[in-house]
């Protein structure tokens, strides 16, 4: 049997986006496996969607530290004391996993000099590997990485020296009991939408950020629209990018074809089923690409680009398909090639439902986890 862990998972952000909720889902699971975990945050500007959700994962919400990107001095340094003094005490954790530079370095400063606890550092984003005494500085004390980011991967044991048996390529896991084929959803979404049943709809569900393709897609939906007359698409999503994505849409006459629902919280699975194929051309804050699982679990195919995790996540011509990232002819082809094949969507997406099953359940991911951690304090 595995011994017990006490581990400590720290997060400098307010918000319930980007690297939240891998990390939690990643603290439930853990501590379904028998270890003891706590899950600290940014307690100065926690919000309410954070709050809830630690308590909807069932995980142990820490106390004690601001944990804030936005901490003033005086409150850094309560930060440093409270760490160092816990990190020495006996009722500290074995490893602290770090998921921001800001807690990353909050850490290894209190850990300086002491017999404290392993840090691990996530890398959610490409920010974390850059160059820099002080990115050198962290990383000669922390024992390993933690990516679901092949580049990433590669990254950080070029640049900062990490063998490979100190980094874990680990994917992102998806509910596959909240997000499935069959539920509610589709006709009701559609019909918000003046949508029939019988209509080709494709779905972006991302925030609109600049970077992440939301202009691009429109520029080639207007080709794939040349290709399947009917075909519609959802941009789904809040953001601070949306007025402009809306104006490309009316400057391109695509208002009747392109559509903006809004934001989906609680009811994102009904959203998903509405679709008959999802798109994700440039992966999120936390480069996990968590909405390729969510749609391959609702059973969409999905046409994603060779960024991140995609290629990993998409099985090429099985469950969906990858385009070389900017290749817009070829965007336009595979996307047309789905939408105007009603049958061949609902065949890859039944394959894309196994995968996600047989590959990114969260039970495999957590045990992946739990080993990587125990070969790190072993060594």
């Amino acid at each position: 049997m595995t011994d017990t862990l006490d581990l400590w998972h720290l997060l400098t952000s307010p918000r319930f986006t980007g690297a939240a909720e891998p990390a939690l889902t990643l603290c439930r699971d853990l501590a379904a496996r028998g270890h003891r975990v706590v899950f600290f945050a940014d307690r100065k500007r926690e919000g309410d969607l954070l709050r809830r959700a630690v308590e909807d994962f069932g995980v142990r919400c820490g106390d004690g530290p601001t944990l804030s990107a936005k901490a003033s001095p005086l409150e850094m340094v309560h930060d440093l004391r409270w760490l160092a003094r816990r990190f020495r005490g006996p009722d500290g954790p074995d490893l602290v996993h770090c998921h921001h530079t800001n807690d990353h370095l909050l850490c290894r400063l209190a850990a300086r000099g002491s017999e404290g606890p392993l840090i691990v550092r996530h890398l959610h984003g490409g920010g974390a590997v850059a160059p820099g005494w002080t990115r050198r500085w962290l990383w000669r004390g922390t024992a390993g990485a933690v990516t679901a980011d092949p580049g990433m991967e590669a990254e950080v044991r070029r640049r900062h020296g990490m063998a490979a048996e100190r980094v874990l390529l680990l994917s992102d896991t998806v509910d596959a009991r909240r997000f499935t084929p069959d539920g509610p959803g589709r006709v009701e979404v559609r019909r918000r939408l003046g949508l029939t049943e019988d209509t080709p709809l494709l779905g972006l569900v991302a925030r609109f950020r600049p970077g992440r393709g939301h202009d691009r897609l429109v520029r080639v939906f207007r080709h794939v629209r040349q290709l399947v007359p009917g075909a519609h698409l959802a941009l789904v999503g809040r953001g601070e990018e949306r007025a402009a994505v809306e104006a490309l849409v009316r400057l391109l006459e695509l208002e009747r074809a392109v559509h903006f629902p809004g934001y989906f919280a609680d009811d994102l699975p009904e959203l998903y089923r509405s679709l008959d194929a999802a798109v994700l051309l440039r992966e999120g804050s936390d480069a996990g690409c968590r909405g390729v699982l969510e749609a391959m679990a609702s059973g969409l195919p999905v046409v994603g680009t060779d960024r991140a995790a995609m290629p990993r996540l998409i099985a090429d011509g099985e469950t969906g398909y990858i385009v070389e990232d900017g290749d817009e002819q070829a965007l336009a082809r595979v996307l047309a090639r789905l939408l105007g094949d009603r049958s061949r969507c609902r065949s890859m997406g039944r394959a894309a439902r196994t995968r996600v099953e047989r590959r990114f359940g969260p039970e495999a991911r957590a045990e992946r986890c739990e080993r990587f951690y125990l070969q790190l304090l072993a060594r």
